[in-house]
């Protein structure tokens, strides 16, 4: 009876762990994945647009010496 009862308490303590951690897990794995996804966002849009206004730059500073 005392064995069925600790193991049938030991695998409710155990799946309770298991709901509790796992979602967790998901969490801060998707958090951390956005993160660096965003990050890398950003820095492409930023270098995209570094690269506009310096190409912009460029060819106004070549129009004026053109001129």
């Amino acid at each position: 009876m005392v064995k069925v009862i600790l193991s049938g308490l030991v695998t409710v303590i155990l799946c309770g762990m298991v709901k509790v951690i796992l979602p967790a897990l998901v969490r801060v794995i998707l958090c951390g994945v956005v993160k660096v996804i965003l990050s890398a966002l950003v820095r492409v849009i930023l270098c995209g647009v570094g690269m506009v206004i310096l190409c912009g730059l460029v060819q106004v500073i070549m129009t004026e010496f053109k001129k």
